[in-house]
């Protein structure tokens, strides 16, 4: 996680974020706790 930059995770959080409705619920929480880990570091 550290080593991506900022486009990169600008990259990463688009694509995630449209396929959220496709997600299994475990992959959806997972991807919610490391976005909110990212917005609480860079704040």
């Amino acid at each position: 996680y550290e080593t991506l930059r900022e486009r990169d995770w600008m990259k990463l959080k688009r694509i995630l974020d449209a396929i959220e409705d496709l997600m299994p619920p475990q992959m959806l929480y997972t991807w919610k706790a490391v976005e909110a880990f990212h917005d609480a570091r860079t704040r």
